[in-house]
């Protein structure tokens, strides 16, 4: 019966193995050695980027990584009332129908600190970045339709 509960457990490991590949140790050293306490990650890779989200207490961050190991950004989710009441007004006003998808607090490895809100209307996503105090810096527009980007989905606990 041991065995039997041995073989069980082995293919199990393996298949969880399988399903969720461990993050690259030139990507997870370089990682943990910036976030030691982070917790529950799931990652991707993209293009020779590694995105990586993981908890920290109860804040969702997500990391990006190039294929060298090189930090380029981090964020953390906002709360919607985090979130400059200006800005929300600014984009309701140029995208009235686009819904909120989520808001971020970004730092980038050029010393670059700003906040990034998704917003979504049928076809089209709206990526908004703007200084702390609500002014916008840029807008990009993606139409879900000319867009294909695929994503090496790696979800699993590490």
């Amino acid at each position: 019966m041991k065995i039997c509960q041995l073989l069980a457990f082995l293919l199990f490991a393996l298949t969880v193995n399988a399903q969720y590949p461990d993050l690259p140790i030139k990507i997870k050293s370089p990682f943990y050695k910036k976030f030691p306490t982070a917790i529950d990650l799931n990652w991707a890779e993209n293009k020779g980027k590694y995105e990586i989200e993981f908890y920290m207490g109860p804040d969702l961050y997500t990391a990006v990584y190039d294929e060298s190991g090189n930090w380029l950004e981090t964020a953390v989710i906002l709360s919607d009332d985090q979130i400059p009441e200006n800005l929300l007004a600014e984009i309701a006003k140029k995208h009235p129908d686009a819904g909120l998808a989520y808001a971020e607090k970004v730092w980038t490895s050029n010393s670059e600190e700003f906040i990034r809100v998704v917003t979504e209307s049928e076809n089209m996503v709206y990526t908004v970045n703007a200084r702390s105090d609500g002014t916008i810096i840029k807008i990009d527009i993606q139409n879900y339709n000319s867009s294909s980007e695929d994503f090496d989905d790696n979800e699993g606990v590490e």
